[in-house]
């Protein structure tokens, strides 16, 4: 039997996040964005704005791996862009995305810019 072509095509979603040190104070780990069941990351970022101190590294992640978007931790110290890793790993249940610093912060500030798919959707037809 053939392979039944897919007609469902759908458009990448964007999260974006920003934060600063003073919302990072009550837990070193904490829920920066909802993410869909069936969601997958295809590419993201954190990009540091001003330089943290305190905290040095992060790690984005979920409750099952606090690391899966970053196998290596994230550089807090020097401002720039600090590009996440896309696993191919696909959300089965609505998940919070979170941010884990290695300590509390006091200073800095960042943004989060996550994009993913969601498997399954559909936002519009093709043949």
């Amino acid at each position: 039997m053939p392979l039944r072509l897919n007609s469902n095509r759908q458009r990448p979603a964007v999260v974006i996040q920003d934060f600063t040190f003073d919302q990072l104070q009550d837990a070193l780990t904490q829920a920066v964005a909802q993410m869909p069941g069936g969601a997958i990351v295809t590419s993201g970022h954190l990009m540091v704005t001003t330089a943290f101190t305190g905290a040095t590294t992060a790690l984005v992640g979920d409750s099952a791996l606090p690391n899966r978007y970053t196998p290596t931790a994230l550089d807090l110290k020097t401002n720039g862009l600090k590009p996440l890793t896309a696993t191919g790993y696909k959300v089965e249940q609505i998940q919070n995305l979170l941010l884990t610093l290695d300590a509390k912060p006091t200073a800095g500030a960042g943004r989060l810019i996550v994009e993913y798919v969601e498997h399954g959707a559909g936002h519009f037809v093709q043949g």
